[in-house]
């Protein structure tokens, strides 16, 4: 309580502030309605400053490969723009992705603690995060941890789900102006963790635009025994002529957990991409980078001799190429990337191109080979489509097949860290109809998903099952997703289903899962100086199998609030409020209610 007295005070003292000087206000987003439904419309770019004097003005920018409109459910992907984004008060990335239908993430605990996320049973290796074109390759694991990845810098989000696959594009944020800008946010949570973030973007530092942010989160665990904290430093200097630069990025992530916790760790890893990128025309970009990649950590038994268990330092260089072009009716993308650590793929090739008619029809595919070493070279497809002959109705489809390999790195008899590759072929496909009348949305599709075989994660929780081959699965199902406007203005009900009733289910799939609510969001003022947004819950996972183990079906109430009055943002978040005390790891539990709650603001200055 004494926290939170001092924050609201701190809060009462900059929201009766007049403007501080040389401070000048970010124009407020537009009224949207963010709820889980099937259209992401295009909000305005808050980074953009209005004109309000000749010295004011946008500094140049470096040419983006081209990714087509998202149109959410139909096409199975989903774009969070910088009003998304500023909306939500998340501590990983898990909390972005449970707004996405029938996708399923799992924590190990609290804060800090490993997180993962899988769709229509991908489990190892089937979640790719790329930031600005660098894949983010999992080292010493077989998975990315979700808790590893910052968001402090996080501009624009596009999540593409498949069948057994998510990809998870994020753009990160670059000076659009020849003022700085700052943005910060600080929050504290039960039971007993704290949350800092904060970046600037300058236009120009040493011949060219270049940001900087932290991200710090810490936590004493439950009831004070599983402290453990993570800090995340970034930064980004370009230099740019036209459309065309040069850019060098950089992060750090540095996680400290608690031998209380059972899979205690101390671990570092550092990114470093440099990357030409040229706008060789208006609809066509080209880039060439090179990166590496280095992870350090000492994860041993607290209860044997410290010398009894060898200390990771693993490393990879990852260079190549992508291109992308875009016309009136036609489009495509792709990349080659080299790797030269032996349990990673040491080529892959990644293609994507469609053909699109406005929001009347669109085509698309998606391809990937990759060279495996020894496990040898797989490779992976989707085709996906949509038609919408009426205003009011669209109709869609997906189908998925191919192999794909996930890492791994593990420790021999004789203490030397081995690589290897787990090869699974994984097909399926989807097919449904969305209806959209008066503002009511809702769709549904038929599912259909069948493995030869399933893997564990590879990640701490299930880390000694990793290389484990499990039988894989053949399952039929479906899913819905829907949204209806209520009696009050900005009132929406929303829910998404994912139900598998027939057939034989694998590792990490869930027999039911659905979160329905209630959501609301509007701005009662005609300046828009005031921003409400809230909603509450309700959220279930069914049973499912895990590694040599099954975990019962898990129900909890969730809810969210924000307020923004003019720049400042405040913000609530509760999960498990009645304390069901959710397990979604065999032998932990997640106690609740867990809260998070603080500030956050913006300006120019």
């Amino acid at each position: 309580m004494s926290r939170l007295r001092a924050a609201v005070a701190v809060l009462l003292v900059i929201i009766g502030q007049s403007a501080a000087l040389a401070q000048e206000p970010v124009p407020t987003p537009r009224d949207t309605m963010r709820v889980p439904v099937d259209t992401t419309p295009e909000p305005p770019d808050t980074m953009a400053a209005p004109v309000i004097q000749d010295s004011v003005y946008p500094i140049p920018q470096l040419a983006r490969p081209y990714f087509p409109p998202a149109r959410g459910f139909i096409e199975g992907a989903w774009d969070f723009e910088l009003d998304d984004l500023l909306l939500e008060a998340t501590t990983s990335l898990s909390d972005l992705l449970e707004r996405i239908p029938g996708i399923f993430t799992l924590r190990s605990g609290l804060i800090i603690q490993p997180e993962a996320a899988a769709t229509f049973g991908g489990t190892a290796a089937r979640l790719e995060v790329f930031v600005d074109g660098y894949q983010l390759d999992p080292l010493a694991e077989a998975s990315i941890d979700l808790t590893k990845i910052e968001l402090v810098n996080v501009e624009k989000l596009r999540i593409e789900r498949r069948i057994g696959l998510i990809r998870i594009f994020i753009e990160t944020a670059a000076a659009r102006d020849n003022r700085p800008y700052t943005r910060i946010e600080a929050g504290v949570g039960e039971p007993n963790s704290n949350v800092f973030r904060g970046m600037l973007l300058a236009p120009k530092l040493f011949f060219g635009p270049f940001g900087v942010g932290i991200d710090r989160v810490d936590t004493d665990g439950f009831g004070r025994a599983e402290p453990g904290d993570q800090f995340a430093g970034w930064a980004k200097w370009s230099i740019i002529r036209g459309k065309s630069g040069f850019e060098v990025e950089y992060r750090r992530v540095s996680t400290d957990r608690d031998d209380n916790i059972p899979w205690p760790a101390e671990h570092t890893r550092d990114d470093l991409v440099g990357r030409l990128r040229i706008g060789i025309a208006d609809a066509v970009v080209a880039e060439l980078f090179m990166g590496s990649s280095s992870f350090e950590g000492d994860t041993a038994d607290p209860q044997q001799a410290e010398d009894t268990f060898p200390k990771i330092d693993e490393s990879t260089l990852q260079y190549g190429g992508q291109l992308s072009f875009e016309t009136p009716l036609l489009w495509a993308r792709g990349s080659a990337r080299f790797r030269d650590n032996e349990a990673l793929a040491s080529l892959q090739l990644d293609g994507s191109a469609g053909f699109r008619i406005g929001d009347f029809i669109s085509i698309g595919a998606d391809v990937t080979r990759a060279d495996w070493r020894d496990a040898g070279a797989v490779t992976w497809h989707a085709l996906h489509g949509q038609l919408t002959p009426l205003p009011w109705l669209s109709v869609f489809g997906e189908l998925t097949g191919g192999q794909r390999g996930a890492p791994y790195i593990y420790t021999d008899s004789a203490g030397a860290f081995v690589g290897g590759a787990f090869i699974n072929e994984l097909t399926g496909y989807r097919a449904g109809a969305q209806l959209s009348v008066a503002g009511i949305t809702v769709g549904g599709a038929l599912l259909h998903a069948e493995a030869d075989s399933s893997a564990a994660f590879g990640l701490p929780f299930d880390s000694a099952r990793a290389r484990t081959s499990y039988p894989g699965f053949d399952v039929d199902g479906y899913e819905v997703n829907a949204s209806v406007p209520l009696f009050l203005r900005g009132l929406t009900g929303y829910a998404m289903f994912t139900q598998w009733q027939s057939g034989t289910r694998g590792l990490y799939m869930p027999e039911r899962q659905y979160r329905a609510g209630l959501q609301l969001h509007n701005s009662p003022l005609p300046s828009g100086n005031l921003e409400l947004y809230g909603r509450i819950e309700a959220v279930h996972r069914g049973a499912m199998a895990v590694p040599f183990a099954d975990l019962p079906a898990d129900d909890t109430f969730d809810a969210y609030v924000q307020i923004r009055i003019i720049d400042v943002r405040m913000f609530a978040r509760f999960e498990d409020i009645t304390g069901q005390n959710a397990s979604e790891v065999v032998g932990r539990t997640m106690l609740g209610p867990r809260i998070v709650y603080g500030v956050k603001w913006h300006f120019w200055n």
